[in-house]
């Protein structure tokens, strides 16, 4: 359901395509704050070196800055990552970084994953002087509340408002609104084709888009008749319309298969996957049409 609604809100609301990517915003802003500086002698930190971490890094090195301290998990994974560069940077452990006394620094870039903030009102940003803090982590790993009014800090907000041209925060709130709208119809959707699985009208959807994709299998190629791939697809369609998930696990759709299907090269297992995946897409979409339909008659 996560994924699916993931997938409808990007496409409906066109949040695939942007203006500009999240490092060319990055690289921007590090330009602009370096101009801004009037010289190249700042003090900045990146949190994280994973891959966006050292393409950033690089690129700081590019533009000739030179004080860069990078504090990742583990200091040989950052060696590893930044190679014959490392010994432009002072790297340390995150933990030995967190734990050491408060540092004056101009910049802090920050490219982490984590399932909750580093940085809140219980654990202040560890320096207090005046500095601006881009935060391209998600979930953030700076929150608002962790820094002081001389603290700028540009989070995801800001770079999303940016990737995609938003000049105020009112159509970002807008977005916003379209995109909670989107993914309750997608919450009901699953909702309806849950109660639709026992009925007579979500088997005959079933049924009827399973027919139709088996009459496409090719039969020359794949050494497998469309016979067997039918009888294959039945027994598959039997199990769906038995689950009461709205979207069963690929994993476990390929046993079926497997159970299915002795002596079908790996190739044609493959093909066979996709079937019942359309299967259980076209149906869903069948399944909603047909009860909105019903509704509006």
């Amino acid at each position: 359901t996560v994924i699916s609604a993931n997938r409808r809100v990007r496409r409906i609301l066109n949040l695939n395509h942007t203006t500009r990517s999240m490092f060319t915003l990055a690289l921007d802003e590090v330009n602009r704050f370096v101009e801004s500086q009037g010289n190249k002698d700042i003090k900045i930190v990146v949190l994280g070196c994973g891959e966006m971490g050292s393409q950033a890094i690089f690129s700081l090195l590019d533009l000739g800055l030179e004080n860069i301290l990078v504090a990742n998990r583990s200091v040989s994974k950052a060696k590893e990552r930044l190679g014959s560069r490392f010994q432009e940077v002072t790297a340390v452990s995150m933990e030995d970084w967190l734990a050491g006394t408060p540092v004056e620094v101009d910049l802090i870039i920050s490219i982490l994953r984590r399932s909750k903030p580093l940085f809140d009102s219980d654990y202040p940003l560890i320096t207090s002087t005046p500095c601006t803090i881009l935060d391209f982590s998600w979930p953030p790993s700076v929150d608002p509340s962790a820094i002081n009014s001389s603290q700028n800090l540009l989070g995801m907000k800001h770079w999303i408002k940016a990737a995609h041209g938003y000049s105020s925060d009112k159509k970002l709130d807008e977005i916003k609104k379209q995109s909670i709208s989107v993914i309750e119809e997608v919450v009901d959707g699953h909702k309806r084709l849950i109660r639709l699985r026992s009925s007579s009208e979500w088997r005959r959807q079933l049924h009827m888009q399973m027919r139709d994709i088996v009459e496409h299998w090719d039969a020359e190629s794949t050494g497998v008749s469309h016979e067997h791939v039918e009888r294959i697809v039945k027994n598959i369609a039997h199990k769906i319309g038995k689950t009461q998930q709205t979207r069963i696990d690929d994993e476990i759709i390929r046993s079926w298969i497997t159970e299915d299907s002795k002596g079908i090269p790996e190739t044609s297992l493959s093909q066979l996957l996709g079937i019942v995946q359309s299967i259980e897409s076209v149906v869903e979409l069948g399944a909603k049409g047909n009860e909105d339909k019903n509704r509006h008659s």
